[in-house]
């Protein structure tokens, strides 16, 4: 009988492990308990291309969507551009539990978020386009809807010699930015902290190139350096400018301004700056605003 018995429970067993190795693993969207969700920015956020005063979107580029409900979390998400680009629509894998969501331009694997307040990074080694350049911040409101804010001030610049060029101004100009956002998504409690005085990027071919700075910053100066294989030339412009968050100032095209020995006597002339504030999309559709040509 004993026998008998042993017999059914190993043939049970056998049973019982068969079931086990035929169970289907859940996907990583069962694991995670993901949901698929849509977002939707606000307005023309300036930020890819510049045609005339209209800055649009373009398919591709990528955002990151954070949040801190449950263990937190980041996707990145990609543009589809609709309403002749002036708006996209990004679609995100995110957690079950999140309720709250926050986005940043352009992905980053270093951007985050700690105690409701965004984190960005402003590299000190840039590609010098418009669109990495353009480091900007969204809360996403009820509706899903990202009403992104700039992060940095801007230093536009045309050239037409190629090498490696290092920009400085006599202050920290890279590091780290911090914003939280009300309920009506405005910044609020905007912190910096700098990591370096000097920015470089390379330049390829003539064009006009932007650099992306701390929001807030007392420029002593204007320092460029430029570098390729046959020489080193300097420009130096001694007149101090001060840089607030959305603020792009123009110098124009600079080409003409290097020489080979470093003038630190101030003998230079200054810069012809043209100076703009960036649309704050605070009250819908906004061109650049020209808010002074000859910056003090």
């Amino acid at each position: 009988m004993l026998k008998k018995y042993m017999t059914i429970f190993a043939i049970a067993m056998i049973a019982f492990s068969s079931c086990q190795e035929q169970t289907p693993v859940p996907d990583n969207d069962e694991v995670l308990n993901t949901v698929e969700k849509t977002f939707y920015s606000v307005d023309a956020f300036s930020k890819v291309l510049l045609n005339s005063t209209q800055v649009l979107w373009e398919k591709g580029d990528k955002i990151n969507i954070l949040w801190s409900d449950g263990d937190g979390g980041m996707v990145s998400a990609e543009a589809n551009p609709y309403n002749f680009s002036q708006e996209a629509r990004f679609d995100a894998l995110v957690s079950e539990e999140a309720q709250t969501f926050y986005a940043v331009h352009p992905y980053s694997d270093e951007a985050a978020l700690s105690d409701g307040k965004v984190i960005v990074k402003v590299p000190s080694v840039q590609t010098g386009t418009f669109s990495s350049a353009s480091i900007a911040a969204a809360k996403a409101d009820a509706d899903d809807r990202l009403a992104f804010k700039h992060m940095v001030s801007f230093v536009e610049f045309t050239i037409d010699k190629c090498g490696t060029l290092t920009f400085s101004c006599g202050a920290d100009i890279a590091g780290k930015v911090s914003a939280a956002f009300d309920e009506d998504g405005a910044l609020t409690d905007l912190t910096q902290a700098g990591t370096s005085d000097e920015i470089t990027v390379d330049i390829p071919r003539s064009g006009t190139y932007y650099i992306a700075m701390l929001p807030d910053v007392e420029m002593e100066y204007i320092y460029f350096t430029l570098t390729n294989e046959s020489k080193k030339e300097y420009i130096l412009s001694g007149k101090p400018r001060t840089m607030t968050r959305g603020k792009l100032v123009g110098l124009g095209n600079i080409t003409d301004r290097f020489i080979s020995q470093c003038p630190w006597d101030g003998s230079v002339e200054d810069f012809d700056v043209v100076d703009f504030f960036l649309p704050k999309f605070d009250s819908g559709v906004e061109d650049f605003d020209v808010v002074e040509f000859e910056f003090d």
